[in-house]
């Protein structure tokens, strides 16, 4: 279900708070629509800096999601992996 979501772009020095508003289906896709970059959500990403904040209306709150830059590792990892398939064991 698509949700309006608030974009707020870390990429620069200068940041404008107010944002970019798009509809989209997850906090990334929203980033892409709105920067045209794509971006990932944290998990360890030591040394790595905020490159967007993207705001959803929850119920009560706004929920916040902080997104960075692919990894080179990530990328390459996604590149070798592409064309396998992988079985499960019983």
């Amino acid at each position: 279900m698509a949700k309006e979501f608030r974009v707020v772009d870390y990429r620069t020095e200068l940041v404008d708070l107010t944002g970019i508003t798009v509809i989209a289906e997850t906090p990334e896709q929203a980033a892409r629509l709105a920067l045209g970059e794509d971006l990932v959500r944290g998990g360890n990403q030591k040394g790595n800096v905020v490159r967007a904040k993207v705001y959803v209306q929850g119920n009560d709150a706004f929920t916040l999601v902080k997104l960075f830059a692919k990894s080179e590792t990530q990328s390459a990892k996604r590149t070798r992996n592409a064309g396998r398939i992988r079985l499960s064991r019983p």
